[in-house]
């Protein structure tokens, strides 16, 4: 997925798990249809931050 291809709430969360917060931490109550696409940027950026973390490991 591109940059350009994230809608605001997606990058909230990319930007919220680089700063090492926690998915509780989401801005959005859970009626909210962007309580989801908050959360799906978190875990794309965990995600990706892990395997980093693997990788440089090796």
């Amino acid at each position: 997925m591109l940059e350009g291809d994230l809608d605001e709430a997606q990058q909230l969360g990319i930007d919220a798990a680089s700063a090492g917060k926690a998915v509780t931490d989401n801005l959005y109550m859970t009626e909210d249809p962007r309580f989801k696409k908050w959360e799906q940027g978190w875990q794309m950026q965990t995600a990706f931050l892990a395997a980093q973390d693997r990788d440089g490991a090796a």
